[in-house]
């Protein structure tokens, strides 16, 4: 940019900060006028910040499976310093479970941490996989996003035993059945 730039009423240059940190850019504006005097009045500096893009990152504390019933550990970062970075989060299923589904939270709008911390339930036969997206934000600024899957393992179906309570000598032994586990 060109030390002295005459401008109308706004400045309307394109900031970008390609950086990990805060920054700044100064402007020294002086009014020259009216019109045909170009009489110089006094200086004033204006200072603007820009804030960095945070890339979001999800860390699994966990293997990316777990079980039914257990909560997620999934710790997230950011690749900014010197700046406070706030997140929202989505979850979508990407592969149901056979005869059954996942209980979860959808959705984190505000006050969402650094963490997600969710139980989430699968009531089917199968894994299912449930995808979170992570979106950091400085202030009102939106940062790119980052995605991270979650297997969520069914527990295993109950065994009941069909037969007598009790066995006597030379007596057939009692049996096995398999039945669908219910919560």
């Amino acid at each position: 940019h060109p030390k002295h730039k005459k401008i109308n009423k706004y400045i309307d240059d394109k900031i970008n900060n390609s950086g990990n940190n805060l920054g700044f850019v100064q402007y020294t504006i002086i009014p020259i006028g009216p019109d045909t005097t170009n009489c110089m009045g006094n200086s004033e500096n204006v200072t603007i910040f820009v804030n960095p893009t945070p890339q979001a990152s999800a860390n699994q504390q966990l293997t990316p499976g777990i079980c039914s019933g257990t909560q997620t550990e999934i710790e997230l970062s950011n690749n900014t310093s010197g700046v406070q970075v706030s997140y929202t989060w989505t979850a979508q299923v990407t592969q149901q479970p056979s005869e059954g589904f996942l209980i979860f939270d959808e959705s984190c709008d505000s006050n969402c941490g650094d963490s997600i911390q969710k139980i989430i339930d699968n009531t089917g036969h199968s894994p299912a996989v449930l995808k979170y997206t992570i979106t950091p934000y400085i202030d009102v600024c939106e940062g790119i996003a980052s995605s991270s899957e979650v297997t969520i393992n069914p527990l295993p179906d109950t065994i009941s035993i069909l037969g007598p309570d009790h066995l006597c000598r030379n007596q057939t032994p009692f049996f096995w059945k398999r039945t669908k586990f219910t919560k």
